[in-house]
This record gives structure tokens, C-alpha cells and sequence, in this order.
């Protein structure tokens, strides 16, 4: 399923997706006209930008997630190294 939204993001905001992979998405489209996952304006033009700022703002926060955890774990590594060695 995350490949359908992937795949629908690259349609969207126009990235190069390949023939096949396009195919497949319009074939499903055809298929599946009523699910809403495969709405017109789900992936209209107009909303590219909207949706490359979200992303971009997503992960960004996603990284700074990931920095801060990395640092909490690496305090609490050298502070237990740390007790290791006044305890020897």
C-alpha cells in the first residue's frame, strides 16, 4: 500500500516515474474509480506544491526527531560508561 502512495506522490508533484509504474496506477484507477485514494484531485497540479512543502516540513521533522533521540541515547551510553568506571 505505502508503494501506491509513493507512486501517487511521484504522479503528482512530477517526478519521473516509469511507464509501467504509471500504467499499473491507471489500471488501478480504472479499477478502483470509486475508492477515494484515486480521486482527480488528489493528485491534481494544483496541490504539488502543497504537498512537496509537507513533505519537506514532514521529514524535516522526522530528522530532527531522529538527532534528538541519537543524542539521548549517546548521554545515556557515555553516562552509564561513565558510572562503569566509578563503580570499578
Amino acid at each position: 500500500m505505502k508503494e501506491l502512495f509513493h507512486l501517487r506522490y511521484q504522479i503528482t508533484v512530477g517526478d519521473s516515474v516509469p511507464a509501467e509504474a504509471v500504467a499499473y496506477f491507471l489500471e488501478l484507477e480504472k479499477r478502483f474509480h470509486n475508492w477515494p485514494f484515486f480521486r482527480p484531485e488528489r493528485r491534481s497540479p494544483e496541490i504539488a506544491d502543497k504537498i512537496r512543502r509537507m513533505v519537506r516540513y514532514n521529514t524535516k521533522r522526522a530528522c530532527i526527531a531522529i538527532e534528538r533521540m541519537d543524542r539521548e541515547y549517546r548521554k545515556s551510553e557515555a553516562d552509564q560508561t561513565q558510572q562503569h568506571r566509578t563503580n570499578d
